[in-house]
């Protein structure tokens, strides 16, 4: 980045950087609604043809996410045993 755009970023407002964000925000939400639309539609499609349940896909969302994120299973394991223990008490 040149020194004389830099400059230019730094004279804009709160309100000039909210304005942005908010602007590319919206550009990016746009740019994800066919595959929001899709992904409706390919989960519809295994539902009407019963090859998988709601509740099937949602666990395999869930596996691909931990993996994805490197989840420690036997740490995850620990807490929700904590949690499952406890949550009567809250």
């Amino acid at each position: 980045m040149t020194d004389e755009k830099r400059g230019d970023e730094e004279n804009l407002t709160e309100e000039d950087h909210v304005m942005n964000f908010f602007k590319s925000m919206v550009l990016n939400d746009m740019a994800m609604e066919p595959y929001r639309d899709h992904a409706k539609a390919l989960r519809a499609n295994y539902v009407d043809n019963q090859w998988l349940t709601r509740p099937q896909m949602t666990m395999i969302l869930k596996a691909y996410r931990a993996h994805k994120s490197e989840l420690d299973l036997e740490d995850f394991n620990a807490m929700f045993d904590m949690v499952k223990k406890n949550i009567n008490k809250v």
